[in-house]
């Protein structure tokens, strides 16, 4: 099993999701501690970036989704794939089997022939045996 195509389908949404995560804040003017306005200001652009996570997440989710009913098709198909050669090797050993019977068959056949032929042949030679003694 590979993972390289769920690589190349995670990959593009990774670095918005890390940006996201990573806002860049607005820094506070005053070195000890900041005002109500930057407060609301810092909480305003965690909200968009938590937003923004939330999507980048869904559409990762998607991806994985679609990746995963992709690989489930592709090992249904294998699945597939080998019993329909197994049900060919099936075929294939009954064949053999058949042919194997068939020759058996005929070298049996041709067996009986030859005794039959030199069965022939013995009469044939007593025949003239037969004749050339008269």
């Amino acid at each position: 099993m590979s993972y390289l195509p769920m690589i190349k389908i995670i990959l593009p949404y990774i670095a918005p999701i890390l940006g996201a995560a990573a806002p860049m804040l607005t820094k506070s003017s005053e070195a000890e501690g900041a005002d109500d306005k930057t407060q609301a200001k810092q909480i305003v652009e965690l909200q968009v970036a938590v937003e923004k996570n939330g999507a980048s997440i869904r559409l990762l989710a998607e991806q994985l989704e679609k990746l995963v009913a992709a690989f489930d098709e592709q090992q249904l198909a294998e699945k597939g794939g080998l019993e329909a050669l197994q049900q060919q090797q099936q075929v294939l050993q009954a064949g053999q089997a058949h042919v194997s019977e068939a020759l058996q068959k005929f070298v049996k056949d041709a067996q009986i022939t030859k005794i039959l032929a030199a069965g022939a042949v013995i009469a044939a030679m007593a025949a003239l045996a037969v004749a050339l003694l008269k």
